[in-house]
């Protein structure tokens, strides 16, 4: 009687198969990272969206006025502080403080590299946070930054320009160290403004958070997803006064 014997692999066979399966791997990974990435745009851009509407609600329960973009530890008037006060109060309850959960205050791509933990554990003291409002902000929109850090208070929204066309929250560089964002700054603070990595850890980043974009909240409180701009694109690697830009808050820039 004959046995029959069960079909097994060749080695040659098996090698064909484990080659498909590197380049399907290959192929798919990345379509599988820039889904996950347009997923965390998603979601970031839903966090900004409810900012948006917190900002508003803050405005009209002062005349207009937005929070101070940031500033002295005294200044009770600043978008995000560990107290609890200010926007805080439009989005959650309870003070917010360093071991705070990031809740919105965080872009998922954020979370996703461990920051908010870090950040949480840092000496900087501050609860976790990923944006940054535009430091141009303030009651003085016309002193040049980083002067404009000093001034306390923030703007009154009819005195911009274009509330369309003026940033209010960005995504910002993080320390690689701590994950600490700053809770305001202007375009060079912007994840994706330097062209080229640099040795300062708070600014070796060169794209954007999302696929080379970012999210941002604009002041009349609508989001939309935009290439960062580049040190590149401006004469002085910042920009000018006369120069059209998104960030300057004053009626007459250009």
């Amino acid at each position: 009687m004959k046995k029959h014997h069960s079909a097994g692999f060749t080695l040659i066979e098996l090698l064909v198969v484990i080659a498909i399966i590197a380049i399907l791997a290959a192929i798919l990974f990345p379509v599988f990272a820039k889904a996950r990435q347009r997923a965390q745009a998603t979601t970031c851009a839903s966090n900004l969206k409810q900012f948006g509407t917190a900002f508003m609600m803050y405005a009209d329960d002062y005349e207009q006025r937005l929070p101070s973009p940031g500033g002295q530890a005294s200044w009770n008037d600043v978008w995000d502080q560990n107290n609890g006060a200010t926007l805080n109060a439009y989005v959650s309850r309870g003070a917010r403080a360093q071991k705070s959960a990031a809740g919105i205050w965080t872009c998922p791509g954020y979370e996703a590299k461990g920051l908010s933990t870090k950040q949480a554990n840092a000496a900087n003291g501050f609860a976790p946070r990923s944006y940054g409002m535009n430091s141009y902000l303030r009651s003085t929109p016309d002193v040049e930054y980083p002067a404009c850090n000093n001034i306390d208070g923030g703007i009154v929204i009819t005195q911009l320009k274009t509330s369309a066309g003026t940033v209010l929250l960005y995504e910002g560089i993080y320390n690689r160290a701590t994950g600490y964002v700053g809770r305001a700054g202007s375009i060079n603070q912007v994840m994706g403004y330097y062209d080229n990595p640099a040795s300062d850890d708070e600014k070796a980043w060169s794209e954007g958070w999302h696929n080379g974009m970012n999210e941002y909240l604009w002041c009349d409180g609508h989001v939309s997803s935009m290439k960062p701009e580049k040190r590149s694109e401006f004469s002085s690697g910042f920009p000018g006064w006369d120069e059209k830009n998104r960030w300057y808050a004053r009626k007459n820039r250009h």
